[in-house]
């Protein structure tokens, strides 16, 4: 599931009134943490992936 795909099923729990249920405010906590996660390794890999181009032949190979 994306973040899309979560985030609209937020949207209909708030629709039909869970937005009040105990561990909802839990929930959007671990959403926060799960996508802000996500976001900093795609940087890391995006990064990574530029510094390996960058250096060529020289680099040895990751396999």
């Amino acid at each position: 599931m994306g973040f899309e795909e979560f985030e609209r099923v937020l949207e209909l729990l708030m629709e039909y009134g869970f937005h009040n249920h105990e561990y909802f405010d839990k929930l959007i906590d671990d959403y926060i943490v799960w996508r802000d996660t996500v976001c900093s390794l795609q940087r890391e890999t995006v990064k990574e992936l530029k510094v390996f181009e960058s250096c060529g032949s020289k680099c040895p190979d990751k396999a």
